[in-house]
């Protein structure tokens, strides 16, 4: 890939293993211009984690 990737997660995720930091940086390190943003707290980020279900 020419494009800059930016892998993004939360150590909070529960749908992500636990040593995300290993792989993405295993991933990283494939990728020319690769970033690693991982974030203390957050949920899923697929999942609409409000309790507003409009």
């Amino acid at each position: 890939m020419k494009i800059p990737v930016l892998l993004l997660g939360s150590r909070e995720d529960e749908m992500c293993r636990k040593d995300l930091a290993q792989e993405y940086g295993e991933v990283a390190a494939l990728i020319p211009n690769a970033a690693i943003r991982i974030f203390e707290q957050g949920g899923h980020p697929a999942i609409r984690i409000s309790g507003n279900s409009q």
